[in-house]
């Protein structure tokens, strides 16, 4: 699953939980997230958090898009 985060200029605890109990679902399924458009500031939430570890991470959707391919 893509998550485009482009439009998204902050993110909070709540945020960052669904976003592992998601990737965690899908996971389980055999499939993945990947997150696409952090700004700075999300970028810095998802990195202190420890996030990077769980999802990759792609600057646009077509980038996302070769991960599946």
């Amino acid at each position: 699953m893509i998550v485009d985060l482009s439009r998204v200029s902050s993110v909070d605890s709540s945020t960052c939980g669904y976003l592992l109990g998601l990737h965690d679902r899908l996971r389980d399924e055999g499939g993945s997230v990947v997150l696409v458009g952090l700004s700075p500031s999300v970028q810095v939430v998802i990195d202190s958090i420890g996030l990077t570890t769980f999802f990759e991470i792609c600057e646009t959707v077509d980038g996302a898009l070769l991960l599946f391919g």
